[in-house]
């Protein structure tokens, strides 16, 4: 992740990394928070993210359904956090063009995928933080930059 982002879009992957807490991301999803939440950068993700992120490992061992939407609000609903763009007319349009940009090669963006993508162009993101591979393909589609988050964005 590039130093100086001042406005990251964190994919699903991002937050499902997290509250799995997968070795090796979990610690650079909670440092690039903690500079969210001080200020130092502005974290953002569309509001199907509220959607996407449905399940994750520690919903597999135990906690009932409340309990893990209680988890999943108290990040993503937590403005001092996440900055949520919502879903509009602009973004459906980017979106779709998004898709069809990808779709003549072996694997085009999903729906999903292409959302979340114009969402961050849209709102003029310095940097696309994902584990999916493959938002690689549309990096020349969009003026950010695409890649896994590292700690060097939380300063």
């Amino acid at each position: 992740m590039p130093p100086g982002a001042d406005l990251v879009y964190f994919d699903a992957s991002i937050f499902i990394a997290w509250f799995n807490d997968e070795p090796g991301r979990a610690d650079t999803i909670e440092e690039i928070l903690t500079a969210s939440f001080e200020g130092k950068l502005r974290v953002t993700t569309s509001v199907v993210s509220l959607t996407e992120v449905a399940y994750f490992r520690t919903g597999a061992s135990g906690l009932d359904q409340e309990q893990l939407d209680q988890q999943i609000n108290a990040l993503l609903l937590n403005d001092r956090l996440i900055g949520l763009i919502p879903f509009d007319e602009r973004i459906a349009l980017r979106a779709r063009q998004l898709v069809r940009a990808r779709s003549g090669g072996r694997q085009g963006l999903t729906v999903l995928d292409a959302i979340h993508l114009a969402s961050a162009d849209v709102a003029a993101s310095d940097f696309f933080a994902t584990y999916d591979r493959d938002f690689a393909q549309a990096s020349d589609e969009v003026s950010m930059r695409i890649g896994e988050p590292t700690p060097e964005i939380s300063g």
